[in-house]
């Protein structure tokens, strides 16, 4: 032995500190004793480094990218082929844009008459279309023709097959309803579709119509001006356009702010200002006519808005489909004469006094015009029996029993001759109201009206009425 530990053949030094010195080598050579197979050449091939291990992979990767790369290709290529084959060709191309939607008929109708539209269908695609149908949806108010109680929503027209190239034809027919000028919009939408295949396809379009006349006119008189607090009467006459009778008919009327409803002839149906018409027959007239007064600052307007046509179905007081809708504007002028009447101090038009008890009425008034006022006569109409006649204190007046009216002229009151520009006056009068035992007795009344009446001789109509309800309750 000289000293040197022999090498074994297939193995290399086993020295623990020469392994733990190439460890840690500054170098990286790390290798260590590797046992080889049982081979009959020590000196194998196998490498020694791990950086060898890896050679195979990425040619690998790189044969499975190119595959998927030419595939990709390969189905493009292909994908555009028959792209430009079918464009080429135009064999079995489906576009709602190769489907046409005709219209004839007219643009502008006169609401309440039916109305029939033609309706063509044209297929310019290359496949036939099956199973086709027309839709109409109609806007609202629309009436059925063959039931005009009837409102039409939606109507459906079974068309069939339709072949390349063709065209079809079909007819609906509505009523429409609106106000004069109004613009109803129906739209027409295709439903179909094509040989194998089960999806459906549409198209559509918009038709639109004007409506020229309403089936019903109003024609509203009604004074363009009115003196502030003084009555007045406007007059509404409705008369028929339609070609049938006209169901359901009704009719409101929006009052201004400082409207006092009076009365109506006939009397509203509901509250003081929506009547219901009922059945308008072709060719019909209806009057209407409301009683009332203003009050407002002179010189302003004041709107009457007035709406006709049919009762909704939600709700009985509206209008569901209007057929006419107007507004009236009045101006307010300051009276001729202001006039007033004031019960135990206070101004109202509606009063309730106890049993035996007195009341008192204070008439006044004042000339606003820029002349004087001739002859002038006051009288007070007590129409009911809540009052003791005998107990009647008048103030330069005169009662006459067999009217129950108190009267103020020139003859118990001279100065009611000439009434100058600016001037003013006032008259008086009282009554003890019935008793509690007669109020409980059927022949006497526990209310009345009291109306009291200014005119006089001037340039213009100076006439002026004040309503008082009067009511007498149990102490």
């Amino acid at each position: 032995m000289d000293g040197k530990k022999k090498k074994d053949a297939y193995n290399r030094p086993d020295s623990i500190d020469v392994l733990k010195d190439k460890l840690y080598s500054r170098s990286g050579d790390a290798r260590g004793p590797k046992k080889g197979e049982l081979s009959g050449n020590p000196e194998s091939d196998v490498p020694s480094d791990w950086d060898h291990t890896t050679e195979s992979m990425p040619k690998k990767k790189k044969s499975l990218l190119n595959i998927v790369f030419w595939g990709a290709v390969i189905f493009f290529l292909v994908a555009l082929g028959f792209a430009l084959f079918s464009l080429q060709t135009g064999r079995n191309t489906v576009s709602p844009d190769n489907i046409e939607i005709q219209v004839a008929g007219v643009t502008e109708v006169d609401a309440g008459k039916v109305v029939e539209l033609e309706i063509a269908v044209s297929n310019r695609n290359d496949v036939r279309m099956e199973s086709t149908t027309l839709i109409a949806e109609y806007p609202l108010g629309t009436r059925n023709p063959d039931d005009t109680t009837e409102e039409l929503r939606r109507t459906h027209r079974d068309i069939g097959v339709i072949k390349s190239g063709e065209r079809a034809e079909t007819v609906i027919e509505a009523i429409f309803f609106g106000t004069e000028g109004e613009t109803k919009t129906i739209t027409l939408d295709v439903e179909y579709r094509i040989p194998d295949s089960g999806a459906t396809f549409n198209k559509n379009r918009t038709y639109e119509l004007e409506i020229v006349s309403a089936p019903l006119e109003l024609d509203i008189d009604m004074p363009e001006n009115v003196r502030a607090g003084e009555e007045f009467e406007f007059d509404i006459d409705v008369t028929s356009n339609a070609d049938s009778t006209l169901e359901d008919v009704l009719f409101v009327i929006d009052y201004p702010s400082g409207f006092e409803f009076i009365s109506a002839s006939p009397s509203a149906t509901f509250d003081t200002r929506v009547w219901l018409l009922g059945d308008v027959e072709a060719g019909a007239e209806r009057t209407i006519s409301v009683r009332g007064r203003l009050e407002g600052q002179p010189d302003n307007t004041r709107a009457f808005r007035f709406e006709l046509g049919t009762q909704s179905l939600g709700n009985e007081k509206v209008v569901g489909t209007p057929f006419v809708s107007h507004t009236e504007e009045v101006m307010l002028r300051r009276p001729l004469v202001d006039f007033s009447v004031s019960v135990d101090g206070s101004e109202t038009r509606s009063y309730t006094a106890n049993t035996s008890s007195d009341v008192g009425f204070e008439i006044l008034w004042r000339n606003n015009t820029t002349k004087s006022i001739e002859n002038v006569v006051i009288d007070a109409r007590l129409n009911g029996n809540a009052f003791d006649p005998d107990s009647l204190s008048i103030d330069n007046g005169q009662y006459l029993p067999g009217e129950q009216r108190i009267v103020w002229n020139t003859d118990t009151l001279p100065s009611l001759r000439n009434v100058d520009s600016g001037e003013e006056g006032s008259v008086s009068f009282e009554f003890v109201t019935i008793s509690e035992e007669d109020l409980e007795r059927s022949v006497f009344d526990s209310s009345m009206d009291i109306t009291v009446r200014f005119d006089g001789n001037a340039d213009e109509d100076v006439g002026i009425v004040e309503s008082i309800e009067f009511f007498v309750s149990s102490q």
